[in-house]
């Protein structure tokens, strides 16, 4: 074992400031643990969580498991576990929370310690992303009610499998966050409920992405944009019957430097960046049927008043809009034109969300990222367009 530091790392989801009064952070990781991830745990309300097993590299070695819960990024204290002789860690289900109706559980090797993260709630809204290596394991457990399952299945159940048994995801961080429970963990939950397990998504998504730093990255123009070049490092190894490409969040989102009037990607480069993507989409998987998503129709009244206020400030400092309705409509007039001359659908997200009753409980509190709510909404409706 090694002692290494223990860094927080905060991916705040908007404007506006973040006061953190004080953090603690302490762990003690051997690097040679490892340890798989699970697939996030969705359960029907009322129905037991079943046992989470994780596969490790250490046969009948010790290990501890804590929760995190998501409303006060508090790590709970577990208890100590045993691997079987094939290195498998199980967490029996009946000894998992009730409440909140979504946690992630997390394992460690015993003796190494798990992170004990506090966070004043005045920031719990801030993301705190787990270290990508594989020696902490995590499983986000979710629990849906009654009736939004049965309408899940069965719209599930209503989409033809065939041609969408291996679906790339080439999108922003609408679907890179909260993996294990977002958008693309939900989609592929329910269609393998209704299809079997042969159903695979692979997430590609990237935080930060616009068609332009995801033109560079697929075709290893790194030295342009080298943003997420790490998460395309085995795209190639893919062969999807289906890609889903959904961006426009970040390519339009305006700053304060030219007072709002520009996107954040020049419509020109949009067009052009967007063309030459699909270009190389098709050259690589001839075969797999390219789908357009729009984007998402965010919580812009609530953006902008937060905006105004920012505004007001003594040193507001650079601030970012997102959904400004003429750069949307701009962008999404590009999306059709493009999926017109190389015949791609088109998939309306925008318009189901534009008039959402309470739209601000569908985003986290930055009104551009979806909460829990709106990923179960987000995969309503694309079941719901596979299946036309």
């Amino acid at each position: 074992s090694v002692l290494r530091n223990v860094n927080l790392v905060m991916d705040l989801k908007g404007e506006g400031e973040a006061l953190v009064d004080w953090t603690r952070a302490t762990a003690e990781v051997d690097t040679t643990v490892e340890i798989d991830p699970v697939p996030g745990v969705f359960v029907r309300e009322g129905d037991p969580v079943a046992d989470l097993r994780f596969r490790t590299n250490r046969p009948n070695g010790k290990f501890f498991y804590c929760i995190k819960r998501p409303a006060t990024e508090m790590f709970d204290p577990g208890k100590e576990l045993t691997a079987d002789a094939d290195g498998v860690v199980t967490i029996s289900g009946g000894e998992l929370p009730l409440q909140p109706a979504a946690y992630e559980v997390l394992l460690g090797a015993a003796g190494n310690g798990m992170p004990r993260i506090s966070v004043p709630g005045a920031c719990r809204h801030c993301r705190f992303a787990m270290n990508e290596e594989k020696y902490v394991g995590v499983a986000s457990v979710v629990r849906i009610p009654a009736a939004e399952w049965e309408e899940n299945i069965a719209a599930a159940k209503a989409v033809n499998p065939e041609g969408k048994r291996k679906i790339l995801v080439l999108a922003d961080s609408i679907w890179d966050f909260d993996r294990g429970s977002n958008v693309a963990d939900r989609l592929e939950f329910f269609l393998r409920q209704a299809h079997g397990d042969s159903i695979q998504i692979a997430n590609y998504a990237v935080h930060g992405d616009n068609v332009h730093r995801m033109l560079c990255r697929f075709v290893g123009r790194f030295k342009e944009v080298a943003h997420g070049a790490k998460r395309y490092q085995t795209i190639r190894d893919e062969n999807p019957e289906m890609i889903l490409f959904m961006l426009g969040h970040n390519d339009v989102a305006a700053s304060s430097r030219d007072n709002f009037e520009k996107p954040g990607v020049a419509f020109d480069v949009q067009r052009s960046s967007m063309e030459a993507l699909v270009v190389a989409l098709k050259k690589q998987w001839p075969a797999a049927k390219i789908v357009f998503l729009t984007p998402l129709s965010v919580d812009t009244k609530t953006i902008r008043a937060r905006v105004a206020a920012r505004l007001k400030e003594k040193n507001p400092g650079v601030i970012f809009r997102y959904g400004d309705d003429d750069k949307v409509a701009e962008y999404r007039k590009i999306l059709e034109s493009v999926a017109q001359k190389y015949q791609i659908p088109v998939w309306d997200i925008y318009t189901p969300m534009e008039n959402l009753e309470n739209k601000p409980s569908y985003f986290y509190p930055d009104s551009v990222h979806l909460s829990s709510k709106g990923h179960a909404l987000l995969a309503r409706l694309l079941l719901k367009e596979m299946a036309k």
